[in-house]
């Protein structure tokens, strides 16, 4: 993966300083910038969600955001490195207990907006820790609506 251009490193410069929607059509790189926020964000005190993106959009993210860094992070006692996926997928195949785990462990996560209604609604998902939506594919509604109901909490 290339560096930057000029405008989307001004993309990820406004984002990260304020709140902000960034809204990039084809042909800009999206896919570049959404990997360097995702990067920017891979950590255990943050969560940022994944919404929209199909298996083959993960594994390229995973793929490019394990090249472009270390794919570990540092355990909870701050002494050992533990290997885990960048982006962990959640689905209706996990628990709800696992996701809230999962999810206070923070991190990147692919969640589809079913289990995402689902775990705002119940609380499962601590919003506060949440520090982007990364919506993937965004010209279909669902997401969108996903996105509408997080600021509504």
């Amino acid at each position: 993966m290339t560096l930057l251009l000029p405008f989307q490193r001004e993309c990820l410069q406004q984002i990260a300083e304020q709140d902000a929607l960034l809204l990039m059509g084809r042909g800009l790189g999206v896919e570049r910038v959404m990997l360097y926020f995702m990067l920017m964000h891979a950590t255990p005190t943050s969560l940022v969600v994944l919404l929209n993106a199909t298996a083959e959009d993960v594994d390229f993210f995973n793929t490019e955001l394990v090249r472009m860094s270390s794919s570990s992070f540092v355990s909870e006692s701050g002494n050992e490195r533990v290997s885990r996926p960048l982006i962990v997928n959640v689905n209706s195949e996990m628990t709800q207990t696992d996701r809230k785990s999962a999810y206070l462990k923070g991190g990147l996560f692919a969640v589809t907006s079913r289990v995402l209604v689902m775990d705002l609604l119940l609380e499962v998902i601590p919003v506060q820790m949440v520090t982007g939506i990364v919506v993937a594919h965004a010209d279909q509604f669902v997401a969108l609506f996903v996105c509408l109901e997080f600021t509504q909490i």
